[in-house]
């Protein structure tokens, strides 16, 4: 059985400048926690099937990962989230992504390195 690859997308919530500016009060600061769930399921020996989502239950998504070499491994995702933000603003986005993830292991530890593209599409 493959080791799953570890994906870790973190999601944002805040306003962009455009937006402070024209906001009369300003949230000054924020705390958040962030539990994602995953799941990963062989497929055969180079493809895992790929569930995730969060405790909060604001993100849902799922996606593959391909072995592509023996330590490079490509994950395409789609991730869909709907949220509340500040002042009561509803929110809804969809999320495609592509991450490559090199993994290189040593005797007692794995040292990865993972790029990630992603394609954000917001309502409103």
């Amino acid at each position: 059985m493959i080791l799953a690859t570890a994906l870790i997308i973190i999601g944002t919530r805040g306003l962009s400048m455009a937006q402070f500016s024209q906001r009369a009060s300003i949230q000054k600061s924020d705390t958040q926690e962030w539990n994602d769930v995953q799941l990963a399921i062989p497929i055969n020996k180079s493809t895992d099937l790929l569930l995730f989502g969060m405790l909060r239950f604001e993100r849902v998504g799922g996606g593959f990962t391909f072995r592509v070499k023996k330590y490079v491994y490509v994950s395409p995702t789609y991730q869909y989230i709907w949220i509340q933000a500040v002042g009561g603003r509803k929110s809804y986005e969809n999320r495609l992504s592509l991450a490559t993830t090199f993994r290189l292991p040593f005797e007692r530890f794995t040292v990865t390195d993972r790029s990630l593209f992603e394609r954000r599409i917001r309502d409103p």
